[in-house]
């Protein structure tokens, strides 16, 4: 009887090791396409801001003023941004508490 105890408790103890694992391996591999998604994204966007910027300049002659133009508005996008950062911070937060399920009782499989 003891033994058989024994014996459930440690695969019990596997299948939690193998539960934890699992999820961690899927947050991993989300972090890393975000991280991948964010970089490419970054790069896009400079992009696509210093060519707006140079059609800004040709269309008011000026780099000054375009260049100008695209930092007024990533500072109002900032600006924007750090108005609703607890809004936002509670968004993650809530999905994070998603990502990660949490078991409180032990089931058996």
């Amino acid at each position: 009887m003891l033994d058989s105890l024994v014996k459930y408790l440690e695969v019990n103890i596997e299948l939690i090791k193998l539960d934890t694992k699992e999820t961690a391996v899927r947050i991993i591999a989300k972090m890393m396409k975000a991280i991948v998604m964010m970089i490419l994204g970054s790069f896009t966007l400079l992009f696509i801001s210093l060519a707006l910027a140079f059609y800004l300049d040709s269309l008011l002659g000026s780099a000054f003023y375009g260049f100008f133009i695209i930092g007024l508005f990533y500072l109002l996008l900032l600006i924007g941004f750090w108005l609703s950062r607890k809004k936002i911070n509670r968004k993650i937060q809530e999905s994070i508490d998603v990502e990660i399920p949490i078991k409180l009782e032990f089931e058996d499989k």
